[in-house]
């Protein structure tokens, strides 16, 4: 061990996949295990590692499965992952293995070193692993459900969690015990649960609550049953479902929340949110041929009036009862005005009612016309106090929010509430940056403990949403780290002086260089890549483009890219600067 070494605190502990957890007092519990281990299941090791002091340590974590076993699930046999903990942080690690044979195997712990030197490590631990365990688990699921009594089943599904249990493990019990069946789903019910398969054996058994349930949960029936039907054993309501129910002799047209015939209104993006929509109905007795009043969904919006028979009433909305002017019609077109992004006419409608005496719907025709002022640019405003959507709409409207791009060699600032921003300008030595963090590119919060080489005060429009401005000229040529800061929001971008045009073919990792001005191609340009695994950052290969330009950024003869999750890539040119870049990688 070294001297001088921080307390750090290390734990390993081993459970088997799947099943982890067991429940005490209502409360989850790890279920760790000590003594035996079965061959041919699969166990995990859960590594800890506890930083107490007040001081940021930079880490080395040797994580190592045992002897004897074999590691699955996309993990090694060793990995080392590499930290940077906070002060009073915690950060855990996993790998998952099993061993294929009996026996005594022992298992290098896990090592944490710092600068190279080894500061801390778990508990040296041998594994018992056995072909039959000698104990069982009688309080598990598992064993209660296969091995358990009908008692203890139902006691277990009255009072343990169930939300990760598979419950279908008791379909056995339920085929060949109908009085198990009513108890299981008589608990259930009390636990607000549904087991399709469970419930399916109320066919088989005849239990008319059970079928009644699990008919109703098959939304596939219920479609093909029509709009209505009501039996002894289930009522099939378009209103209960939210559906629209139309007949040729009376015809009720309906919106609902969830679906209906204009049911792409709940879709629309565009859609803007009344507190109701009035329900509109036909005209029992339509004139001439029913099918002929039937409008396309699209027209149902914007029906015209016409004309009563006779010509001596006056004309009517549509197959709406109500005339012209009628508040809950003029409502609905308000409402409708928006599908067509007419925010004019919503206003239009909406303000002959600003002083309605009644508040309910003078508050709705206020807030159709706050959102058309939204939709012209101004801040949202608060109409009803009692509206979630509307306090959250000013609130986000108040918050500051910031995004940076930079493009050649302008910065560009998107930005809403904040007056100033600080920039600061980090000098770049790209090959020791890049071999020190290969994802610096998206992971630039590694800046914030290095003092900026350049600082600028940057003023911003109260009343604007963008500025823009240029690089300073030392930097224009230069690879820097671009970081603004403002209104509590920071954002960066790695900015690379380089006359390089690089293209990655995803499906075969081959990465082709080209100069950006002529596009000819660039040979003997040296690309340097680091994969992304479980275990952190990892070089994976270097090299040089070949005469066409071209480098296979993904094929190695030693390597198994299974683990990789993608890959930073850095092109360096002598002559033509350098760039980074993430790839993709390739399908096998």
């Amino acid at each position: 061990m070294a001297e001088n070494r921080p307390p750090l605190l290390v734990s390993q502990s081993y459970f088997r996949h799947g099943d982890r957890f067991r429940m005490e007092n209502g409360e989850q519990v790890d279920k760790f295990i000590s003594d035996e281990f079965v061959s041919g299941l699969v166990y995990g090791g859960q590594v800890v590692v506890t930083n107490p002091t007040s001081s940021r340590q930079k880490l080395d974590v040797l994580i190592q499965i045992p002897k004897g076993a074999i590691p699955v699930l996309g993990h090694r046999a060793t990995a080392t992952q590499h930290l940077a903990m906070e002060p009073y942080s915690t950060q855990h690690f996993e790998v998952y293995f099993y061993f294929p044979a009996a026996g005594q195997f022992p298992c290098y712990p896990a090592h944490v070193s710092k600068a190279g030197e080894v500061v801390a490590s778990a508990d040296n631990f041998a594994f018992n692993v056995v072909e039959t365990p000698s104990k069982v688990d009688e309080t598990s699921w598992a064993y209660i459900s296969q091995w358990g009594t009908d008692e203890q089943v139902l006691d277990y599904l009255a009072k343990q969690s169930l939300h990760a249990v598979e419950l279908a493990k008791i379909a056995w019990r339920c085929r060949e015990n109908a009085d198990f069946l009513k108890k299981a789903l008589d608990a259930l019910n009390l636990r607000g649960l549904y087991d399709s398969t469970l419930f399916s054996y109320g066919i088989h058994h005849n239990v008319a609550p059970a079928v009644r349930q699990f008919l109703l949960m098959q939304e596939g029936y219920l479609n093909s049953c029509g709009l209505y039907v009501k039996s002894d054993l289930i009522t099939v309501d378009p209103i209960e479902r939210a559906a629209l129910t139309s007949t040729s002799n009376t015809s009720r047209w309906s919106t609902t929340a969830r679906t209906s015939s204009v049911g792409r209104i709940a879709q629309d993006p565009q859609r803007p949110h009344p507190r109701a929509i009035p329900a509109l109905h036909d005209d029992p007795q339509p004139e001439g041929d029913p099918g002929q009043h039937r409008q396309p969904e699209r027209d149902l919006l914007f029906v015209p009036a016409r004309p009563r028979a006779g010509g001596d009433r006056p004309p009517r909305h549509g197959r709406c009862r109500c005339a012209p002017g009628k508040l809950q019609c003029d409502y609905f077109q308000a409402y409708a005005a928006f599908y067509k992004a007419d925010a004019a006419a919503a206003r239009a409608i909406a303000a002959r009612y600003a002083a309605h005496p009644v508040d309910r719907w003078r508050e709705r025709f206020a807030a159709v016309i706050a959102q058309a002022d939204e939709i012209e640019g101004k801040a949202p405003a608060v109409v009803d106090d009692q509206s979630r959507e509307q306090q959250q709409a000013e609130q986000a409207a108040k918050e500051p929010a910031l995004d940076l791009k930079v493009e050649g060699t302008q910065v560009k600032l998107a930005y809403q509430n904040i007056a100033e921003v600080q920039v600061n300008y980090y000098e770049m030595d790209l090959e020791f940056l890049f071999s020190t963090n290969p994802f610096v590119s998206s992971e630039g919060g590694g800046f914030s403990f290095i003092r900026p080489n350049k600082v600028e005060k940057v003023q911003l429009a109260a009343d604007g949403r963008e500025h823009t401005f240029a690089l300073p000229r030392d930097y224009q040529a230069k690879n820097v780290l671009v970081e603004v800061i403002g209104g509590g929001k920071k954002r960066s971008q790695a900015v690379y002086a380089n006359e390089l045009q690089t293209a990655v073919s995803e499906n075969f990792g081959i990465l082709t260089v080209r100069h950006a001005k002529d596009g000819r191609a660039l040979p003997k340009v040296y690309v340097k890549v680091y994969a992304l695994t479980g275990s952190g950052p990892q070089f994976y290969k270097d090299g040089y483009t070949d005469l066409r330009g071209k480098f296979d950024y993904a094929t190695v003869s030693n390597t198994d890219i299974a683990d990789a999750t993608k890959f930073s890539v850095l092109v360096m040119s002598d002559e033509h600067g350098a760039t980074v870049l993430e790839a993709p990688v390739p399908a096998r």
